[in-house]
C-alpha cells in the first residue's frame, strides 16, 4: 500500500511539474532579447559608421551563443505551457 502512494505521489508531482507555465522563463528570455537588442542598436546610432557597425558586429558575435541557447530552451514551449499574455508578448517580439 505505502509504496502504491509513494508511487502515485511520485507520478503526481512529475505531473505538476511537467504541466508548468513557462511564463516566467520566456518573459526572461523576451527581456534579454529587448534588452540586447537595444544595446545593439545604440551601439550603432552613437557611432553610425563603419567603425560602429563593426562595433556592434562584434557585440552581436560575443551574444550570439548565449541568446542561442537562451531561444532553444523556450522554443519548444506548448501552447497549454504558455499563458495568453505572455503569447502575445511573443507575437510582438
Amino acid at each position: 500500500m505505502y509504496r502504491k502512494l509513494a508511487s502515485l505521489s511520485l507520478l503526481l508531482a512529475v505531473l505538476a511539474l511537467t504541466g508548468c507555465k513557462k511564463d516566467a522563463q520566456i518573459n526572461a528570455v523576451l527581456a534579454d532579447f529587448d534588452s540586447f537588442t537595444k544595446e545593439l542598436v545604440k551601439k550603432v546610432e552613437s557611432q553610425p559608421t563603419a567603425a560602429g557597425v563593426d562595433d556592434a558586429q562584434k557585440f552581436l558575435d560575443s551574444k550570439k551563443a548565449d541568446l542561442t541557447a537562451k531561444w532553444d530552451s523556450i522554443k519548444g514551449a506548448r501552447g497549454f505551457q504558455v499563458s495568453d499574455d505572455t503569447k502575445k508578448k511573443m507575437e510582438r517580439a
